[in-house]
Order: structure tokens, then C-alpha cells, then sequence
């Protein structure tokens, strides 16, 4: 709501009508259905007389007929009920003088344009998966307003936790929570997108799945005949733990396509002999594999070294955190890490720098280590390259990390991805 009052007086030394707090046309008063204009005619200001105040149309007030002001009166007017929209020039009229516009804007009381809102995205996902993006809470609503879903993800939609999930659009209200659900591509390495739009607003979460498991490393069970245990597939698949004894999980997880078992049915060795649903069984794992590869590679990384106030200290650090590996949640606890630290360019051009690589637990100094520097395998995972700078200092370093990993039973199938990381060091 927003009740609006005007005071008008006539001014006949300076011939017109005054209207204060009657807006103007580049700054109109915003009026919608049931707020009051009351406007009031000031003894003290004026000298005077009566104004005649109109241009009350019947399909914006719920009275259409002029005020006739004279001192110290007020009238109101009220819009009414689904006014007309728009601009109202309302005007103030004394005999001998010019008049004076209130200007007012007409404008809908609906309010339908919710606060912004967002819902999860997905790595690492699996072809042809439905997954579940969250939900999020409609807000700054005040009538019912159609929620869309739309994207490459076959979006869907439930306004209930369990609900079934649907394409067709949803009618919400304010404080309505909305789950949202989308499918992932068909094919390994491709996105999909999911997309909800109520009114203006929208927001679009990404499906990305992972990489094509039969371009990574294969690594065999081993097992073509006799007897194969759940031990077996639980030391190549996972769940791995980090005790002498490997995790347990269901065995419908082991389906092909599934949580452990990639789709691989080509080449040799393939799961061409696992189910993807129904009755499986031990003898079925014969001649199968696993693929190791980085589903999600670590990104460059670069620190801007500002020396201009004194000296600085800037870490750079890569661990299991910034990648994550293929097949399967466990793989990357299944696999041991190595680093080989490659100097591209080590330019000291004022000041002076000191640059420590910790990989895998130990110390290398860069200016004196032999280049390039290859760490011990270890479980850890975990490159600290620490650049202390002087005062006023200046220099460049570019360096190739090469990150290596293999299985940790089947040690000799390996893997390797390569990230640059970058100090920039400038003084004033």
C-alpha cells in the first residue's frame, strides 16, 4: 500500500496553484488498488479561494467526480478495485491563475517476481542417471505465480519431499519449497543442463558426467575361471577403507553401469558379463576390469605476489581435493600418488625468492634440487609449493606438476594428468 497526500494552495501574487508532494512527470507517485489520495487545501500558504481538482476517471477511483477545495478542506479519493494502469494527470485549478498537475502512476498491487534462488549441480555423474538437485523455497512472492522446468536434463519438478517428480509445469505460492530433479546425458564427458523459471527469474544447474571409462587405464581382475570372492572385487572396485580389511557394500552395486562397475563392454578386458540389473552372481566378475583415469582433472594454479609493502609468503597446494578419479567413489583412496615437479621457467629479476616444494611429505628446495623432482609414491596425495618473497621483490616461476597415480594392489597400472602452477612476484 501506498497512501499518498498532497497539499495545494493559490498563489495569486505569483499567479499559479502549488501542489507539494504532487510528484512531476519524470517522477510520478506509484498508486495501486485501495490506497488513498487525500489532498488538502493550506490556509496559511495561499490567499485563498477555491481549487477545483480533477481527473478522477471512473476505471481508476471509485469516485470519478471533482473536488471543490476551499481552505483548510481535504477530500479523498481511493483506487479502486483492478484499476487501469498506467499514468493519471490529475489537475488543480483556480480561476485566474495556472493550474498544477498531480502526477500519479497507476500500477499493479501483484507482486510476482521472486527472489533470486538456485538449486545443486552434479560432477562426476553417470550417463542416463536421474539425480536429485535439491530444492529450494519461493520468496517476495504475494500471488500464486507457474514455476517452468526446462533444459537439455529432462527437468522435473515435485512441490512434495518423495513426491513424483514431473516436466509439467508447477502452479506455487510464496514460502512453497520446489525439488528439482534432472537426468544426465547419454554420453560420458557431456552436460546437461536443468533449468527453473518463475516469471523473470531463473537459474540452470549443470549435470557434467564423467569421463569415458574405456579410455582410461584397464585394469583386469585377473580371475577367468574357479573361484572369485567378494574380496577380489571388493580389492579392484572398492569400497575402499583404510584398514587391512577392504569396505562392504551391497551387490547391487556392483552392477555394470552402477556405483563400482563402469560400462565397459569392448575391447579386452571388458564387463561386457555383468548385469546391469536382476540376479548377479560371483562367476560373472570372470575376465572383468576396472578403468583408472581422472574423471575431473586439478586446475592450473596461479598466486599474484604483491611484494610492494614487504616481504610475502604465498602457498600453492594440490591434493585429492582439487581432482577426483575413475571408476567408482573409492578409486581415489585405491591409488597411491607421485609427483614430478618440472621447472619452466625460474626467473629471480629483483630481491630475491625462496620456493619450497613438499611433495607427498618431503622437502625439496627448487633452486638447489635436481630438476625435475620426483617424489616418493604415497597414499597422501598432497604438493605444497611455498614461495617466500623479499620486499620489493620480483620474479616469475612456471612449473609443470605431473600427478601419477596407480592402484594400490594392482601397482602396475598407472595413470597421469599434468597442471601448471605459477608465482608472479612484482614489487611497486
Amino acid at each position: 500500500m501506498a497512501n499518498r497526500s498532497v497539499t495545494v494552495y493559490v498563489d495569486d501574487d505569483a499567479g499559479f496553484v502549488a501542489a507539494l508532494g504532487g510528484g512531476s512527470s519524470g517522477s510520478r507517485l506509484t498508486m495501486e488498488a485501495g490506497d488513498v489520495l487525500t489532498i488538502y487545501h493550506n490556509p496559511v500558504l495561499g490567499d485563498g479561494g477555491t481549487i477545483t481538482v480533477s481527473g478522477f476517471a471512473t476505471n481508476r477511483f471509485t469516485s470519478a467526480s471533482n473536488m471543490s477545495l476551499y481552505p483548510s478542506n481535504s477530500q479523498t479519493r481511493t483506487i479502486k478495485a483492478s484499476p487501469t494502469l498506467g499514468n493519471v494527470d490529475i489537475t488543480c485549478a483556480h480561476s485566474g491563475v495556472s493550474s498544477r498537475t498531480i502526477y500519479l502512476s497507476i500500477i499493479s498491487g501483484e507482486d510476482n517476481t521472486p527472489a533470486a534462488f538456485s538449486f545443486d549441480s552434479v560432477t562426476d555423474a553417470n550417463p542416463s542417471q536421474e539425480y536429485a538437485l535439491g530444492s529450494f523455497t519461493v520468496t517476495g512472492i504475494n500471488v500464486n505465480v507457474t514455476a517452468v522446468a526446462s533444459g537439455t536434463a529432462g527437468t522435473k519438478t515435485s512441490l512434495t519431499l518423495g513426491g513424483t517428480p514431473t516436466t509439467a509445469n508447477k502452479t506455487v505460492a510464496n514460502n512453497q519449497v520446489i525439488y528439482v530433479y534432472g537426468t544426465s546425458s547419454a554420453t560420458y564427458g557431456a552436460s546437461a543442463s536443468a533449468t527453473v523459471t518463475i516469471n523473470t527469474v531463473s537459474h540452470t544447474s549443470t549435470i557434467a558426467n564423467i569421463a569415458d571409462p574405456s579410455a582410461g587405464t584397464r585394469i583386469p581382475l585377473g580371475i577367468t575361471s574357479g573361484t572369485v570372492s567378494l574380496d577380489n572385487i571388493r580389492k579392484l572396485f572398492g569400497p575402499a577403507t583404510y584398514g587391512p580389511i577392504y569396505g562392504t557394500a551391497a551387490m547391487n552395486t556392483y552392477y555394470r553401469n552402477g556405483t563400482y562397475v563402469p560400462n565397459i563392454t569392448s575391447g579386452t578386458p571388458n564387463n561386457n558379463n555383468i548385469p546391469t540389473s536382476g540376479v548377479i552372481d560371483l562367476q560373472d566378475f570372470y575376465s572383468c576390469c576396472t578403468s583408472l583415469y581422472y574423471s575431473s582433472a586439478p586446475s592450473n594454479k596461479v598466486e599474484m605476489v604483491d611484494t610492494g609493502s614487504g616481504a610475502v609468503t604465498r602457498t600453492i597446494t594440490f591434493s585429492t581435493n582439487d581432482w577426483t578419479m575413475g571408476y567408482g567413489p573409492s578409486m581415489k583412496f585405491l591409488v597411491e600418488y607421485r609427483f614430478i615437479n618440472d621447472i619452466q621457467i625460474y626467473s629471480e629479476l629483483a630481491g630475491g625468492i625462496a620456493t619450497t616444494a613438499v611433495l607427498n611429505g618431503t622437502s625439496y628446495n627448487l633452486e638447489t634440487a635436481s630438476d625435475p623432482i620426483t617424489s616418493a609414491w604415497s597414499s597422501t596425495g598432497v604438493a605444497a609449493i611455498t614461495c617466500v618473497a623479499n620486499n620489493l621483490s620480483e620474479a616469475f616461476v612456471v612449473v609443470k606438476l605431473t600427478i601419477e597415480a596407480k592402484h594400490k594392489i594392482y601397482t602396475s597400472y598407472t595413470t597421469s594428468t599434468e597442471v601448471t602452477y605459477r608465482f608472479n612476484v612484482f614489487g611497486p
